[in-house]
């Protein structure tokens, strides 16, 4: 490089130098200028805010406008009217009568169910009651059917022994006989008589048919059992012998021959005409 060249690169150097040591100084001279402009003048301050607020308040009431205008749009388009008075006061009777029948229906539906649930509990008592009085009166109902052998053996024993007998040995039979007859009794067990009564299937038990003519049919002729009840129970059935008369089954029945006697009877004058008719004709022929 030449001198030249070196001198004019030195000088370049140095204006820059001068020019960096301005600069500040000019940015200082600015910034007050620059804040004067930002201000501006107390009167232009004092009209801004004023500015502002005017346009501001263009802009809210353009906005109420146009959300009123909105609001009216929405209403008409969309919400059906608001329902008067009445129709208000009609719904709440309408759903309150609804509510009323209601429970009217399940009112009555409590009281048929409490109705039949007390029907079926006095049904129940009753029952039960009747249970518990049938099971005290029967509870000794085997014990006492057991029994009843050896009443009939000590009634067979005084049915054969001799009737004058009046030795000690009968008259205790008897004792004993009364005494089991008197405790059957006390417990509600008694004997029922069957001979010479009608058959009844529901008290007696045949064990023999006998062909007889001195008792109609169905009649008991002999009994070899005693039957006997307790209370309204039979406590065990009798067993009889049973009649059958054949004759009274083979004898005609005396209405069937009612009309046979009346038939012949209205048959009678109808061949007396005939008869005679006869006769008149036989006496025209002899005289002629």
């Amino acid at each position: 490089m030449t001198k030249p060249e070196e001198a004019q690169e030195q000088q370049q150097g140095a204006n820059q130098d001068t020019d960096e040591a301005q600069a500040p100084e000019a940015a200082d001279e600015q910034a007050p200028e620059e804040a004067q402009g930002e201000q501006g003048s107390p009167e232009e301050d004092q009209q801004a805010p004023e500015q502002d607020a005017a346009e501001d308040a263009e802009q809210g009431e353009a906005a109420d406008e146009d959300g009123v205008e909105d609001e009216v749009v929405i209403l008409d388009a969309d919400e059906p009217a608001e329902p008067s008075m009445q129709e208000v006061l009609e719904a709440q009777v309408a759903a309150l009568e609804a509510d009323l029948a209601k429970a009217k229906a399940d009112h009555k539906q409590l009281n048929n169910r409490f109705l039949r649930t007390a029907a079926d509990y006095e049904n129940f008592r009753k029952r039960t009651q009747r249970e518990r009085e049938d099971t005290k009166r029967y509870a000794i109902e085997g014990m006492l059917r057991d029994l009843l052998p050896v009443v009939d053996n000590l009634e067979l024993a005084l049915k054969h022994s001799s009737e004058d007998a009046d030795d000690s040995l009968t008259q205790g039979v008897k004792m004993v006989l009364r005494q089991f007859q008197q405790q059957l009794e006390k417990h509600g067990v008694k004997g029922f008589e069957s001979e010479g009564k009608a058959f009844d299937p529901l008290l007696h038990e045949a064990v023999q048919q006998r062909h007889t003519t001195e008792h109609p049919t169905g009649t008991v002729v002999q009994v070899y059992q005693r039957g006997y009840t307790i209370h309204d129970r039979l406590l065990r059935p009798a067993m009889v012998v049973v009649a059958h008369n054949p004759e009274a089954d083979s004898a005609p029945e005396p209405a069937q021959q009612a009309p046979e006697a009346q038939d012949e009877t209205q048959q009678e004058p109808q061949e007396a005409p005939a008869e005679q008719a006869a006769e008149e004709g036989q006496g025209e022929a002899q005289q002629e």
